[in-house]
């Protein structure tokens, strides 16, 4: 069971979310430490809980099965990949049974994210120069979403 920051995170994961030099963004620091190490930490701390024998999690909003398939740290973020168990068509067909568009379920969960991003356990985080990017594929590879959550 993923526990802490790293629990906050799996929950949630684009381009950068920073415009400054990696450098100066590294310098950046939570409780003395450099923000890029704890995206590092976090990273390889909720990757080592991904196996193959993890079940499929349900990211909040979607009610479609997905599954984190890696997570790892870029600068200052920690960046989860997730895969969805339906394809857009099979996807879109469900959601359309619950009166939703592929569209405003994807808005759902990018809502869902920045809730997580933004608990308790991974806010500090993030209000210390950290960012959480959630890119989310379907099964042949094509994007349904890609989120960077650098702000609370």
């Amino acid at each position: 069971m993923v526990t802490g920051l790293a629990a906050a995170v799996a929950v949630v994961a684009g381009a950068p979310a920073y415009a400054q030099p990696v450098d100066q963004v590294c310098q950046k620091t939570l409780n003395g430490i450099s923000i890029c190490d704890v995206a590092r930490d976090v990273a390889s701390k909720t990757a080592a809980q991904l196996t193959p024998a993890t079940p499929p999690a349900t990211p909040p909003g979607a009610t479609q099965a997905m599954r984190y398939t890696r997570v790892y740290a870029q600068s200052n973020q920690v960046v989860l990949v997730g895969q969805l168990a339906s394809d857009p068509v099979a996807m879109a067909q469900g959601f359309a049974s619950s009166g939703k568009t592929l569209d405003q379920a994807r808005e759902d969960m990018i809502q869902a994210g920045r809730q997580s991003a933004c608990a308790p356990a991974s806010r500090p985080f993030i209000d210390a120069g950290g960012a959480i990017r959630m890119t989310v594929n379907f099964p042949d590879g094509s994007p349904f979403m890609d989120t960077v959550y650098a702000r609370c």
